[in-house]
């Protein structure tokens, strides 16, 4: 008798299906290590896990606090921006509100000018 012995298939299945997600969960952790937020005085660049943003400061109508539901409603630093018609959250400041605050002051020292809404999203 030739061909697949009965129960290999099963197998082959769930060892493919494994490997998809180990591969998966070795892609996801080492783009969660380039997550970041770097602003200087002409620009924000927000690395989260699946995209870049490059923005310029004067596409920046407000900096504020969203909310991220990833797993769960977590506080994060948001921009509302013109040419994105919309918000961009930056993953790297997925924390406490508290903490979020503390990065906005900090964002704020270099762009006095861009409004600040603690309720953003």
């Amino acid at each position: 008798m030739t061909g697949i012995a009965a129960g290999a298939l099963p197998t082959a299945i769930r060892t493919a299906g494994a490997l998809l997600v180990l591969g998966g969960s070795i892609l996801a952790a080492l783009r969660g290590l380039r997550i970041s937020i770097i602003a200087d005085r002409n620009e924000i660049v927000i690395r989260n896990l699946w995209a870049t943003y490059r923005l310029r400061w004067d596409e920046v109508d407000t900096i504020g606090i969203g909310v991220h539901f990833f797993f769960a409603q977590l506080p994060a630093v948001a921009f509302r921006v013109r040419s994105e018609s919309g918000w961009v959250t930056a993953l790297a400041t997925v924390t406490s509100e508290r903490e979020c605050r503390r990065v906005i002051q900090a964002l704020g020292q270099l762009r006095p000018d861009v409004p600040v809404n603690y309720v953003a999203m």
